[in-house]
């Protein structure tokens, strides 16, 4: 689904399912879509090997770090990361939810993801992180564009007939102030409950179009929280802003940065949030550096 802020997509289980991870984990990473390796172009569901994100690309690029456990889920939130499903905060489509409609979304959990898990990912990511404590070396994150994509679609539905940047742009200190909040208590987690202390990479998120003061100061603001937020816990950032923005001149759809969806009338490229194999490989490059 396009959005103006960035990662979207379109079983219930109370039970933790282990992790199916090699068996020496050395890198785990967490996040959303991008970190999962989401693409629109194919269809759902697939088999969770179609897909390919920017950990896959740092395992096949780093010996020691080969052996991973990917988490990421596409539509995590920052709250439903910490929290899971059934959850009274939501989530875009990772976790199990009753939507308002009164339908139930199965969310991507059950679809199919790298590691096969139901508890919220803070849980599995502890899991995972104890049990491999010895081999750990590498822990990387993704998060908070999905944050922003529920301020945007709750302004659209409470002002159907409205524009809705006065909304976002009233609600947005709330909610990036939440998303920091949420990013400091998941690294806290992952430093003490997960005894790690090894290199953390945060991963920035892009914005797809630099051209757009609302998407991309928003993201800028979420991006500068989440950095203020991970001051203290020994974290290392890879500036996916300031990089995509670098290498597209500030147009990641036409430097061919983002997967292309459509063409207009006039035969302009239209494209979905989620990059393409270039793009991904960029972000994996950016990732690798912050945690050599």
């Amino acid at each position: 689904m396009q959005s103006r802020f960035g990662i979207s997509l379109a079983v219930l289980c109370m039970t933790p399912l282990l992790a199916t991870a090699a068996e020496k984990v050395t890198y785990l990473a967490l996040g959303d879509s991008i970190a999962f390796g989401f693409d629109p172009r194919i269809p759902i569901p697939s088999p969770e090997d179609r897909y390919t994100g920017y950990p896959e690309k740092i395992a096949a690029m780093s010996s020691p770090l080969k052996w991973l456990a990917n988490l990421g889920c596409p539509g995590q939130t920052s709250a439903s990361f910490l929290v899971g499903p059934l959850a009274a905060e939501p989530s875009k489509h990772c976790e199990f939810q009753l939507l308002p409609n009164g339908t139930y979304d199965p969310g991507y959990k059950a679809v199919g993801l790298h590691v096969p898990y139901q508890v919220p990912q803070m849980e599995e990511a502890l899991f995972i992180l104890n049990a491999e404590r010895e081999h750990m070396k590498a822990v990387s994150l993704n998060i908070g564009a999905n944050d922003l994509i529920l301020l945007q679609e709750t302004c659209i539905a409470q002002h159907p007939q409205q524009d809705p940047t006065a909304c976002i742009a009233q609600g947005l200190d709330a909610t990036t102030t939440a998303l920091a909040q949420n990013v400091a208590t998941i690294l806290g987690k992952i430093r003490d409950e997960g005894h790690y202390d090894g290199p953390i990479a945060l991963l920035t998120q892009y914005s797809p179009d630099y051209m757009d003061p609302l998407q991309t100061g928003s993201l800028a603001l979420a991006n500068a929280k989440m950095v203020a937020a991970a001051t203290g816990f020994g974290v290392r950032i890879a500036d996916g802003f300031s990089v995509f923005a670098a290498a597209s001149a500030g147009k990641p759809c036409e430097a061919g940065l983002l997967i292309v969806v459509g063409t207009t009338p006039e035969g302009k490229n239209i494209c979905d949030v989620h990059p393409t194999e270039k793009g991904r490989d960029l972000l994996a490059a950016t990732v690798l550096r912050a945690l050599q």
